[in-house]
């Protein structure tokens, strides 16, 4: 006799179109974090994507939801359902979106990416500790409930999303978006692509390397300073894992006005930003590049994320699983060694290489061992150029300039719209269909 199958709750509809419909871990994070009456809520709000135009960055609902439609819906009173939506908004668990005529309405967040960084932005300034006067400390959570919730994102990133999902999202790209009306794979790999380390181009310039004003955090800096300093966020990673006790406060670099930043972003109504002089965030900056090997993630004209290859959400899947390089969409810049001048020692640009190209090989024509950098797989990060102390041994230059191979990454983005049109869309862009999870069984 065949069992009668239970009736879904709010709490099976969220994990189902987040596309784990299986993961216990999952939908305790969402047990935890919203009630049940807001996880009813949740399920009424239209989807939302991201979108790019040129270098402008916007997020576009599927269709609206007014208060008092959920209101009837759900047998409520239309006060109630409005308190609801700002106490979800401010827990990070829907998005506020509002149009150019001043309207406010709000949207489901997809994808794992999305949901966990929304609620996590919030958990860094609000309940993890910080130790300001130290460089290098322990993150601990002062509140039991939020520290669980880390625990369980963390349990959920590990046993699931980057065994299952991740590592395919970042090296095919499969987190395509909508972009003047097509499906493309062009906003992940500007979200996952590098931005090189400032530290590297100040030793480079003084070799003859060309400096693009949109690649230098110092010009980002300058035009901060302008605007009235640079706005930056907890990182999510370091927040969720604290795996490591590099600084927090990293994340983003901002500034009123900065061309494509929605104005949503910089008006932070959750309080999740801090401001910083553009001198103070600079010198943070270099301390993380120079003293903590950290690598940016930015395109032209913004830094994005500042990463670390214990917590990150881009790094880490890809060193369990695959090589970095793989997830990475290179800057404009390649590091070059001059033969001549190393010395082969490699005991500090090798392990200083976070994406895993450069090695230690003998030279043929000497019998000596020298660095090698494979300049298909180099992403521009400068780590390697921060770290050789012999001047002039290894430095960034541009790629079009020394003729640097197309990286497999910028290969495969040149796949046609039709087949990203085929592939399963990771980040809710649209409402799923029907879809059976990996997971034969839940951790």
């Amino acid at each position: 006799m065949t069992q009668p199958q239970s009736k879904k709750d709010a709490y099976d509809i969220i994990i189902t179109k987040l596309r784990y419909p299986a993961s216990r871990t999952l939908r305790k994070i969402f047990e935890l974090w919203a009630t049940p009456e807001e996880a009813e809520v949740i399920v009424e709000l239209p989807s939302s994507h991201m979108q790019f135009t040129g270098s402008t960055y916007s997020v576009t609902a599927s269709g609206e939801t007014p208060a008092g439609e959920i209101a009837r819906k759900l047998n409520r009173d239309i006060k109630t359902v409005e308190e609801q939506l700002e106490n979800l908004f401010q827990k990070g668990l829907i998005r506020e979106i509002v149009t150019p005529e001043g309207k406010t309405h709000y949207t489901r967040i997809g994808g794992i990416e999305g949901i966990s960084d929304s609620i996590l932005f919030r958990f860094g300034p609000l309940y993890l500790e910080h130790d300001q006067n130290a460089p290098l400390h322990k993150h601990e959570f002062r509140d039991e409930k939020t520290r669980e919730i880390a625990d369980l994102w963390n349990k959920f990133f590990y046993e699931e999303w980057y065994r299952w999902e991740r590592p395919m999202e970042l090296i095919h790209r499969r987190m395509a978006v909508r972009e003047e009306g097509a499906v493309t794979g062009n906003e992940a790999a500007r979200t996952f692509g590098m931005m090189p380390c400032f530290s590297a181009l100040v030793k480079s310039e003084p070799l003859g390397t060309e400096i693009l004003a949109d690649w230098d955090l110092r010009e980002i800096a300058r035009r901060g300073e302008a605007a009235g300093g640079m706005l930056t966020r907890c990182c999510t990673c370091r927040t969720r894992a604290r795996h490591c006790d590099r600084p927090v406060w990293t994340c983003g670099a901002s500034y009123e006005g900065m061309p494509g930043l929605p104005a949503w972003y910089s008006k932070d109504r959750r309080n999740t930003q801090k401001k910083l002089s553009a001198e103070e965030w600079l010198e943070g900056m270099g301390t993380n590049e120079i003293d903590l090997g950290m690598t940016h993630i930015g395109t032209a004209g913004r830094k994005g994320c500042t990463c670390c290859n214990d917590c990150c959400n881009w790094i880490a899947p890809l060193r369990l699983y695959t090589d970095p390089w793989e997830g990475a969409h290179p800057s404009p810049y390649r590091a070059i060694v001059n033969q001549e001048i190393c010395e082969g020692c490699t005991k500090y640009c090798v392990p200083r290489c976070n994406f895993r190209v450069i090695v230690g090989r003998t030279d043929p024509s000497s019998g000596k061992v020298k660095a090698f950098i494979d300049l298909e797989k180099c992403v521009g990060c400068g780590q390697c150029v921060i770290g050789c102390p012999i001047e002039g041994a290894v430095k960034l230059e541009l790629a079009t300039k020394i003729g640097a191979p197309v990286s497999p990454m910028l290969a495969r983005l040149k796949i046609p719209d039709r087949a990203l049109n085929t592939t399963r869309l990771f980040g809710g862009l649209a409402e799923p269909g029907p879809f059976e999870s990996p997971l034969s069984s839940d951790k």
